[in-house]
């Protein structure tokens, strides 16, 4: 049996109370033993009915029919067998209320009417016509007032589940949004930095290699020292503005990127390493599930280092990529076919030592081998839970 809701706890709460009422009533009232032993079985059977068989909206009209005609059957009885049967009436308070939450209205408006109709015949049964109406039409007002009170709580309650579930749509609705909109602006500020980096690099950058062109050109044509020292001067101070113009723009490129969710920003890292090198990297990667910058640029400025590596050290001619989300877990797999490691002095040269570190930093873990025919392997397993 289900637990109850708050509104159907209440209600078995007020039903009970009317047996409770009723069986006072038997037990203080009714002087025959016989009697009243047979009432108190009949309420017992009833609170049993009720509480464990109770029918919902959803359940088969069979099974609704059989309950009702049961409860029915056994408030009428008492009638049936000549028994002082008026206090039992008032279960038909309880079924009214029941009948209009298992039905629809227009099916539950009938049984409420089935009850009214068996009460007034029950009374003409036992008292003349006008006497009958008059007790019996106080019952009747009652079992409408129960039931459109149970068919009112039925609606709430429906009503409060369609709220919750608009409010949890809300809410989902609410999270994809920011993160949408968070996803757009890193993007927006990416494609804002990469041009302002390309600018640079199209405009001074190109003047600044011509101008070195032409110096490093002119110094063949001077013959005397001091001219020749100064157009050198010259020539160097244009040279390493060109290098620290190479290095803002790299710098001014990489972190944007390293903010960005992962699948996009290792893929935008992979294809210039690829056209740069002919190593070719596969990648794969799942969509990007953690918000975590520190552990994107992590990852990012690993996968850098690792392909600066390959390039470096390996002689290999591709590598294979992986990164995953599991069980609130970051998994990222890094295969060659390379030469492979020297594991006795790669575990802290070529850079490793500082992916070490990072790792470390984040908590996570670090494997690395060889594999046989398809050079080193590196793991990395980092925990999104921290």
């Amino acid at each position: 049996m289900k637990k109850p809701t708050k509104i159907e706890f209440y209600f078995l709460l007020a039903a009970y109370i009317v047996i409770f009422g009723i069986l006072l009533i038997v037990i203080n009232f009714i002087k025959n033993q016989s009697e009243k032993i047979i009432l108190i079985t009949l309420l017992g059977i009833f609170t049993v009915l009720l509480t464990f068989f109770t029918p919902e909206e959803q359940d088969s009209i069979i099974k609704k029919i059989v309950y009702f005609s049961l409860q029915s059957l056994l408030i009428l009885i008492p009638l049936i067998f000549k028994l002082q049967f008026t206090p039992f009436l008032f279960l038909f308070y309880i079924l009214s209320a029941q009948a209009m939450v298992a039905f629809e209205m227009k099916e539950g408006l009938i049984i409420v009417t089935l009850f009214s109709l068996t009460t007034i015949f029950s009374y003409i049964a036992s008292y003349d016509i006008v006497e009958a109406i008059s007790i019996s039409i106080s019952y009747v007002g009652g079992y409408y007032f129960f039931g459109i009170f149970g068919y009112t709580m039925k609606t709430a309650e429906k009503n409060r589940e369609k709220l919750e579930e608009a409010l949890k749509e809300l809410s989902e609705a609410h999270k994809k949004l920011k993160d949408y909109t968070i996803k757009a602006e890193e993007l927006a500020v990416s494609k804002e930095r990469v041009r302002i980096s390309q600018d640079l690099h199209d405009t001074i950058g190109h003047h600044l290699t011509i101008a070195s062109v032409q110096l490093e050109s002119s110094l063949k044509l001077f013959d005397k020292d001091k001219s020749l020292k100064m157009v050198n001067n010259a020539n160097l101070a244009v040279k390493d503005a060109l290098k620290n113009l190479r290095s803002a723009v790299s710098a001014l490129r990489n972190p944007i990127e390293a903010e960005l969710p992962l699948n996009y920003s290792i893929e935008e890292l992979a294809k210039p390493f690829t056209e740069a090198t002919g190593i070719k990297v596969h990648v794969e990667t799942q969509e990007d599930s953690t918000n975590n910058k520190e552990v994107r640029e992590a990852i990012f400025r690993i996968v850098q280092e690792l392909l600066t590596n390959v390039k470096k050290h390996s002689g290999a001619s591709n590598v294979w990529l992986k990164i995953s989300f599991e069980n609130g877990e970051l998994n990222l797999s890094f295969l060659d076919d390379g030469k492979g490691f020297d594991l006795e002095k790669d575990n802290v040269g070529f850079g490793l030592s500082g992916i070490h570190k990072r790792v470390e930093k984040l908590g996570g873990k670090i494997t690395l081998g060889n594999s046989g025919d398809k050079g080193a392997y590196i793991k990395i397993n980092i925990s999104l839970s921290g």
